[in-house]
């Protein structure tokens, strides 16, 4: 019979793994610790692992405009000088992202995943 080669996980750093399956945690059921650098190093890979099927594409465009708030009682909730007073006329650029996954599979191909607004508009002190 022949004999078997066995291979020896290492990390990136070339040092041996002696179990990978497992954290380093505090007790049976504790938080993991900061020192699991193996955990650490598996969950940075797994983070930047590209998957081609799930590719996002963000589309979007925007829009150049004037922001005029209408609400007196918006001042309550917020302190951004956009909504300071009503009837306050701002300059505002308005973004619209809209992200897309792209699919392999045709009745995918126009899943979309989200939807975002952005108002630009240039914070002005009131004196």
């Amino acid at each position: 019979m022949a004999q078997e080669v066995r291979k020896t996980m290492t990390t990136d750093a070339g040092r041996p793994v002696g179990d990978n399956q497992n954290s380093l945690t505090v007790g049976p059921r504790g938080p993991v610790v900061f020192e699991d650098f193996l955990l650490f190093e598996k969950m940075a890979h797994f983070n930047r692992e590209r998957i081609p099927e799930r590719v996002v594409h963000a589309k979007g465009s925007g829009a150049y405009g004037s922001f005029v708030c209408t609400s007196p009682e918006l001042r309550k909730y917020t302190t951004a000088k956009l909504f300071a007073s009503a009837g306050k006329k701002t300059p505002t650029f308005l973004l619209e992202f809209m992200f897309s996954l792209k699919s392999i599979v045709a009745d995918h191909s126009s899943n979309s995943k989200a939807g975002n607004y952005k108002i630009l508009a240039r914070e002005v002190a009131t004196a």
